[in-house]
């Protein structure tokens, strides 16, 4: 070799370094198999390319199914710490057939490869020693019949005498990484493993260099033509298993079509024996039949079951100003100008439990909180009171906005928070903690006459001068785009959908109207105000989106389906 190394010492006075390159080893001697060659080496220099001829000589091509036709005995891989280190390491010797001995100036000096030489000598035959020199010389002087002893610098002395002629040595192939030469201190220099390794398995197995190169293309060759057979094998398998997948979802698919249908059919038919006896359910029924199944049929179930024309009304005897859906849409809440908030059934269009009194004056809005368990209202007196729905209570003492009513109550999307709007022209927009019934902050100022916010009171909407429609952005405090017209007449209620993408309105001749948010325009035609209703002071949207309740000022609640 010519290049730099930081040699080791492998002498008996270097035990500690001997045991850390043993616990860098990653496996276990093992007793039932023998080695075709044991590396006896010395310094850091060839420690450190070692392992990679090792791995070089064992991987030489062979059929993948079977082992390497030459396994390697390398002190840093194959022996573990333990008392009896050289224990070890004579057995590692006992179970290979030739000593391959890295010659080197650090190889000449060490006790270790000296010792290593002394065990082959006296248990084997000098000629299964291999030398590879890695560094320095080995010069044979034919007219001794031995190595040249002041010029062979790599040759450990007990060699000295024991060859009758000349034997085959290797020396180590320089390969520089660049072009431009090397030198004992070029750090770019590396050994050239595959050569080596070409070499030594030449010589342990007894087969020439060209024979083993030769046998390399064989064994690929004949790998290539089996990983071809099997790729082939793995695709018939694969179009097979993507066949049988296909035919599965088919029949998975036919599979459900039928089951659609038949709980198309069920659900029609409970609608047409429910219309007499409970519209409402039979609209809901015809109306999830179209659902599964936009056909002729179910169209015309749903149009059978909305010819009532009572279908879909909870009926007040009093104005009702605010109309609330529950997180689950089985319950509507509604509130009216005798300061009560009455539950409702939506299937049965009935009362459920006793009503909400606590408001000493008209409710102005009403809302559910995300578990559905809890109901805020607010009222002309300008308070907020928050209701158990389960023990039809109230929740601890209302919260007093100030002077004046509350126009809108919101619950925000954790539940743990309040967003309330004040009545007055100003139209603030304020912030309450529900555990401890105190303003935490306010969100916007001025906005003017606030009409509804949407789920988490990020968004609030108002009403103009000019009886159009302004969104604010609660965050920034500023509008979000212009102000919208908002119909024919003044607009008296606002809600947002679920999914904050849509808004309705109602105005004073109780017509209603759906917006596109992202396009700023009207969705659809309005839906004209029933003739037996007035105004429309509430509404609100179903938390599936697919429904909207109205609350009118002859103390009709009507559900209409999107």
């Amino acid at each position: 070799m010519r290049t730099r190394w930081s040699p080791r010492g492998r002498g008996l006075g270097s035990a500690s370094a001997r045991l850390r390159s043993a616990v860098a080893g990653r496996g276990t001697v093992r007793a039932e198999l023998g080695y075709g060659a044991f590396l006896s080496y010395s310094g850091e220099r060839d420690r450190r390319w070692l392992p990679q001829l090792r791995h070089a000589i064992e991987k030489q091509s062979r059929p993948w199914y079977k082992p390497p036709h030459i396994r390697v005995f390398l002190d840093k891989t194959g022996v573990s710490i333990g008392p009896e280190l050289w224990g070890k390491i004579e057995a590692g010797l006992a179970r290979s057939d030739w000593l391959v001995v890295l010659a080197s100036p650090e190889a000449r000096s060490s006790v270790w490869v000296d010792r290593e030489i002394a065990w082959w000598l006296e248990h084997k035959s000098v000629h299964t020693i291999l030398l590879v020199v890695t560094a320095g010389q080995l010069v044979w002087d034919e007219r001794r019949g031995d190595w040249d002893p002041e010029r062979s610098t790599a040759l450990p002395a007990r060699l000295a005498g024991k060859f009758e002629r000349q034997p085959v040595w290797k020396s180590v192939d320089p390969r520089p990484d660049g072009d431009a030469g090397f030198s004992p201190d070029d750090a770019g220099f590396s050994p050239d493993v595959d050569g080596v390794a070409f070499g030594v398995a030449s010589v342990v197995r007894g087969l020439p260099e060209d024979e083993l190169r030769s046998e390399g293309l064989r064994d690929t060759r004949r790998n290539l033509r089996t990983a071809r057979i099997v790729a082939a094998a793995l695709g018939c398998l694969l179009l097979v298993a993507s066949t049988l997948s296909v035919v599965a979802v088919l029949s998975r698919a036919e599979a459900t079509r039928q089951r659609d249908q038949a709980v198309v059919q069920q659900l029609i038919t409970q609608s047409s024996l429910l219309a007499e006896r409970d519209p409402f359910a039979a609209r809901l029924k015809a109306l999830a039949a179209w659902r599964i199944d936009p056909s002729p049929e179910t169209r015309f179930a749903v149009l059978d079951a909305a010819v009532d024309p009572a279908s879909g009304v909870l009926s007040h005897s009093v104005p009702v100003n605010s109309v609330a859906f529950s997180p689950d849409g089985r319950t509507v809440a509604s509130g009216g100008s005798d300061g009560v908030v009455r539950i409702w059934r939506t299937g049965t269009q009935r009362t459920a439990g006793r009503p909400l009194i606590g408001h000493h004056q008209g409710i102005t809005s009403i809302a559910f909180a995300p578990d559905g368990r809890t109901l805020a209202s607010s009222g002309f007196d300008g308070t907020v009171r928050l209701w158990d729905l389960a023990g039809r209570k109230q929740i601890g003492a209302p919260f007093t906005a100030g002077a004046g009513s509350v126009r809108s109550v919101a619950f925000g999307r954790d539940g743990r928070t309040l967003v309330t709007v004040d009545e007055a022209d100003s139209g603030t927009v304020r912030v309450w903690d529900v555990a401890t019934h105190r303003q935490t902050g306010h969100l916007l100022d001025g906005p003017g006459p606030v009409l509804g916010t949407n789920a988490d009171g990020s968004r609030v909407g108002s009403s103009t001068s000019q009886g159009g429609i302004r969104l604010w952005d609660t965050e920034s405090g500023a509008p979000a785009g212009a102000a919208l017209k908002g119909g024919d007449g003044v607009v008296t209620a606002l809600s947002f959908s679920p999914d904050g993408k849509t808004f309705a309105t109602a105005d004073l001749a109780g017509n209603l109207r759906l917006w596109d948010i992202g396009a700023r325009a009207p969705v659809g035609e309005p839906i004209a105000s029933p003739s037996t209703s007035t105004g429309a002071r509430s509404i609100t949207f179903s938390p599936d989106g697919a429904m909207l309740a109205a609350a009118y000022e002859d103390g009709g609640v009507r559900l209409w389906d999107l």
